[in-house]
């Protein structure tokens, strides 16, 4: 018959900080990664994990989703904001007449759910992960006013058709923010009734002053992405 040996504090003691560090190693050195991953690598309680961090002033962030950038875009992103802020620049009104036409989209299918990918950090470091934005089942939100308007068009393939084009050209002459249009738009290419309410409802709620901010803060992404090198420029903003 054997008998189990008691262990002493001090042994249990450090295996709690042996724990604990395992803990803290993967929390900094895997990220994006939830408690309930660490708890599954360490097998330990996901409450458990949770403790170990919030104990030692770690706290739980979201991560940010971000636009996939290559190494051919950093050029083409400076050349269109210098563009863009020498028209803003000449004329104040420039920014106020152009249609964003995928300036928001509306998916009820998401590759990507930010709001489940979390990491532990002692401080917020503003992690981001790229995601690529040509997905189906979308609905965009447009309300045209074609006086001087320039029209800003994605490069979504079904924008490219032959009769897309030429419209877009007939009714927007020489005012056209696209890959082949008069400035260079950088970006790569990329039902639903109650949707649409919704969309309709949110769009109806939007403020003269609402507008004007998008626009001043449209002209100072401009500049931070020039600072940038044409790269992701969001942690400037923070």
């Amino acid at each position: 018959m054997t008998t189990k040996t008691k262990k002493t504090r001090r042994q249990i003691n450090e295996e709690r900080e042996e724990r604990d560090i395992r803990v803290w190693s993967i929390a900094e050195t895997q990220q994006p990664c939830s408690s309930r991953q660490i708890s599954a690598e360490v097998d330990v309680p996901d409450r458990t994990v949770g403790a170990i961090l919030k104990r030692n002033k770690y706290h739980c962030y979201k991560v940010a989703v971000t636009q996939e950038i290559f190494p051919d875009d950093y050029v083409r992103r400076m050349e269109f904001c210098e563009v863009m802020m020498e028209k803003a620049n000449e004329n104040e009104a420039f920014i106020r007449n152009i249609l964003f036409t995928d300036e928001s989209s509306f998916a009820l299918h998401g590759r990507h759910n930010s709001s489940i990918t979390r990491y532990w950090s002692q401080e917020n470091k503003h992690l981001r992960v790229p995601l690529r934005t040509q997905y189906p089942k979308k609905l965009m939100s447009l309300d045209i006013n074609l006086e001087e308007i320039w029209y800003q068009q994605d490069g979504c393939p079904a924008h490219n058709a032959r009769e897309v084009c030429e419209f877009i050209e007939t009714t927007f002459p020489e005012r056209v923010i696209s890959g082949r249009g008069t400035i260079k738009w950088p970006p790569r290419a990329r039902n639903l009734g109650e949707l649409r309410a919704k969309i309709i409802a949110a769009l109806q709620s939007i403020t003269p002053d609402m507008l004007t901010n998008m626009r001043k803060e449209f002209f100072d992404r401009l500049g931070y992405c020039l600072a940038q090198q044409g790269g992701l420029f969001e942690p400037l903003i923070h």
